[in-house]
């Protein structure tokens, strides 16, 4: 049998065969597990546990905002930045260190934009994120200096925030001197 007649059986079977793997592999677990005291379990869980999961995809969502300002390019749509910054983020979860996340991002953009564009929208994006944890940290030491009364919760925000606004303007020279050649 040639490779033609094994590609063209795997596309008329090949999504049933995946289905038919699924569905053995979960009857497998399901025969593995006690389904009772799994029931059980779940019925004890917090549901506050369900924000982070909630918020996860507005998270991607507002990520991929961002991505798209950073590109600046009308025929990439929201919907289709938003399932390369999800797949990235899986890459980023699952291979060691979060290069396999951007990799992925230069290799699927780099055709369209270049390497040039697609390496600096990563990088303001990287950027912009680390300005946002540095001010969101900024505001919260605030609030530890009202409860403690240490001085140096009053001086860091300061400098944080003075630090998150020099490096906005620093990533938007960049930007500006990069994107736009």
């Amino acid at each position: 049998m040639n490779f033609l007649k094994i590609n063209l059986l795997w596309s008329k079977f090949g999504k049933y065969f995946k289905i038919l793997v699924t569905i053995i592999l979960l009857g497998i677990l399901i025969l593995k597990i006690d389904v009772i005291n799994s029931i059980k379990l779940f019925r004890e869980i917090n549901l506050l546990i369900l924000i982070p999961l909630l918020l996860y995809p507005v998270g991607i969502l507002l990520s991929s905002i961002k991505w798209k300002i950073a590109i600046k390019d009308k025929k990439y749509s929201l919907l289709k930045l938003g399932k390369i910054y999800w797949i990235s983020n899986f890459f980023s979860n699952f291979l060691p260190s979060t290069i396999g996340g951007d990799t992925y991002k230069i290799i699927r953009l780099k055709k369209e934009f270049g390497y040039k564009k697609t390496i600096t929208s990563i990088f303001l994006d990287r950027g912009s994120g680390i300005f946002t944890i540095l001010f969101i940290l900024a505001l919260s030491s605030i609030f530890i200096y009202n409860k403690t009364g240490n001085i140096y919760f009053g001086f860091f925000p300061i400098l944080l925030i003075l630090f998150a606004f020099g490096g906005f303007l620093l990533l938007s020279s960049f930007k500006i001197k990069f994107m736009d050649k």
